[in-house]
């Protein structure tokens, strides 16, 4: 289901007008906040890299124990390259559908 962008243009003239109303001292915390939440976007995105290149590429198996052990596991650097690994070479659903059926024809073919 597709977000409606109306949202975050009302998000953002909301911002602007506060922005406009405010003191110094409210903007300069409004603009700290916004940093902190940029921050934390960035940190959140690198954290969970590995579940969402799982997602992205469509992983056959284990797509959810990746997800889970991501989550619980991948404050550890050596598990988050771990996981990262598992992700990047994994075998996706097209793969996996490739060699039930790629290899039952090229085996017919041969017989």
């Amino acid at each position: 289901m597709k977000t409606p962008n109306y949202i975050a243009l009302a998000a953002v003239v909301c911002i602007a007008v506060v922005m406009a109303v405010s003191s110094r001292e409210t903007r300069d915390a409004i603009e700290g906040f916004g940093m902190f939440l940029a921050i934390a976007a960035a940190f959140l995105t690198a954290y969970l890299a590995p579940t969402i290149l799982a997602w992205q590429r469509g992983l056959d198996k284990g797509i959810e124990l990746l997800a889970g052990m991501n989550l619980l596991l991948g404050w550890t650097v050596l598990f988050w390259l771990f996981c990262l690994l598992w992700a990047a070479l994994g075998q996706t659903r097209e793969q996996a559908a490739f060699y039930r059926t790629g290899l039952v024809q090229m085996y017919r073919k041969e017989g």
